[in-house]
């Protein structure tokens, strides 16, 4: 989420020249673990002050829009079109940084807990199970199969297909 904003790398480059200004031995090793409290500082206030909190602004901006719609319902106005159009672009890019912000929570979570024989690890491995399976499935001429008609189909195409391949 933070790397798609351009103007973090500035914070990250300005964070770090700071505190290497900071009174401290001369080695560089002795000087880092100060560097990165002086950045994680900067980053939590720039993130607050540039992001805040995005689930408040998502829930904000679709009441807005809500209304905004009522109203357009109500009273056409080029004005209001306007609005909308720059708050659904807003609501998009909020939603962008949601999802971000959930890939990157559920990558700690895997990090931090998995493949260990945990209810986390189980409880993904289930619900990766049940994405992955084929329920229905639609064949040449249009009709969608299910259950005994889907396992033939499948059998049926896969012989044909290594029965084609064998013969050449």
């Amino acid at each position: 989420m933070w790397l798609t904003n351009p103007t973090f790398p500035a914070i990250v480059d300005e964070s770090w020249k700071a505190s290497e200004l900071i009174p401290s031995a001369s080695s560089f090793l002795s000087r880092f673990p100060r560097c990165l409290d002086v950045l994680t500082k900067n980053i939590q206030s720039w993130n607050k002050n540039h992001f805040g909190n995005i689930f408040h602004r998502k829930n904000r901006l679709l009441a807005r829009l809500h209304g905004i719609q009522v109203a357009l319902a109500r009273n056409p106005s080029p004005y209001l079109y306007s609005l909308e159009n720059h708050l659904t672009q807003e609501y998009n890019i909020t939603l962008h940084q949601e999802y971000l912000f959930w890939r990157l929570k559920s990558r700690i979570m895997w990090l931090n807990y998995g493949d260990a024989n945990t209810k986390y690890f189980h409880l993904q491995t289930i619900q990766r199970r049940s994405q992955t399976r084929v329920i229905t499935l639609k064949d040449d001429t249009g009709l969608w199969l299910n259950g005994e008609a889907l396992t033939h189909h499948i059998h049926t195409v896969f012989k044909k297909l290594f029965q084609a391949s064998n013969s050449t």
